[in-house]
């Protein structure tokens, strides 16, 4: 049975793409945080409890408050959509935390000790080190001597405790968290269901970036179902094509196809922001890259012998590289609907050395 066009399918798609291939807490997180983003630009008058939500999801410890998120659902200016949205964030961070807080106080049973003595012990350490560098400032080195002795009394001085007690907790939360994403049982699913699961992901999401449900994809069910009948022909013409999941940079560097004549790459990397490129605009998905990842592809292509076909928009570094007259530079006048904007103009550049 083919599971209808729903945000109920696409959430359950959701966890279970993020359940395999992520850390499941660090992507809910990421998400909603990005949520939070769009809907503060949507709703300027619920900002201070938006503001709240973000910082909250930044703690993450045993318990996260939710009195921002009740406020927010009770101020009546969210849609349906988005009420729906916010509370399958909620569902997903309880889930998480709940099988944390059992984790946690069982690390803090068996392990508490051991890592407070750690803990303890680099302290000292780093205040022996103090010491040293006092050198002949006999004020100083006594003073450091009294809080090394108290210390180790078992009676720190007040500053001295609450640093240790801080590094204590710290190094507890990220062993407890660590475990968590251990214990915390997935059910793996097979092949088939993680490709269903990813392309509902992508298909049902607002400008197919995977992050929240769009009620304007389709009109209607009817005409998901249609797209859904286009992927037997996509099948069809997609027999003998290999697909790798890996870094692009990390392909292009172990493969000899570079170094191939008869190979051709079309290279479509996250886009830069026109003309300085500094602004990396593709950190929005999940994965992209810094001006740095940037310029090591264009230092990776530089002397390729594959035919290569290069997109971005127009900007200073890709200019730097890609000059003639080893490359070739055409302009196209583009629209796009990202961001909910129908018919925005854009200029991309596409480079290619053929």
């Amino acid at each position: 049975m083919i599971p209808e066009y729903t945000p109920e399918t696409f959430y359950a798609a959701v966890r279970l793409r993020n359940l395999e291939e992520d850390d499941y807490f660090e992507e809910v997180k990421r998400q909603f945080k990005q949520y939070l983003s769009e809907l503060n630009k949507l709703h300027p008058d619920a900002e201070l409890q938006l503001k709240q939500l973000r910082r909250n999801i930044n703690q993450r410890r045993e318990q996260m408050d939710f009195t921002p998120l009740e406020d927010l659902l009770h101020k009546g200016s969210l849609t349906e959509q988005e009420i729906t949205t916010l509370q399958q964030f909620r569902v997903d961070i309880e889930e998480f935390l709940r099988i944390f807080q059992l984790i946690y106080q069982e690390e803090e049973r068996l392990s508490g000790n051991r890592i407070a003595a750690e803990v303890t012990e680099t302290y000292l350490k780093k205040l022996s080190a103090e010491l040293e560098k006092a050198e002949d400032n006999t004020n100083k080195k006594a003073h450091i001597q009294k809080r090394i002795q108290a210390i180790k009394q078992r009676n720190p001085e007040k500053d001295d405790a609450n640093r240790i007690i801080k590094a204590y907790l710290t190094q507890l939360y990220q062993s407890a968290y660590a475990n968590t994403q251990n214990n915390h049982e997935v059910q793996l699913a097979d092949d088939v269901s993680l490709a269903a699961a990813t392309w509902i992901v992508y298909t049902m999401s607002r400008d197919g970036m995977g992050k929240a449900f769009t009620a304007q994809r389709f009109r209607n069910n009817d005409q998901y179902l249609a797209r859904v009948g286009t992927l037997y022909d996509v099948a069809e013409r997609m027999k003998g094509v290999q697909v790798t999941q890996v870094g692009a940079l990390s392909f292009l560097k172990n493969q000899r196809y570079l170094y191939n004549s008869y190979v051709c790459f079309y290279l479509d990397p996250s886009y830069l922001e026109p003309k300085n490129g500094k602004k990396n605009l593709g950190e929005t998905y999940k994965l992209s890259w810094g001006r740095e990842d940037h310029e090591l592809f264009l230092e990776t292509i530089q002397n390729a012998r594959a035919r290569i076909v290069v997109s971005n928009y127009d900007n200073d570094l890709y200019n730097q590289y890609l000059k003639a007259p080893q490359w070739k530079k055409y302009e196209f006048e583009t629209t796009t609907s990202v961001g909910g904007v129908a018919g925005n103009v854009r200029k991309e550049i596409i480079w290619k050395n053929f």
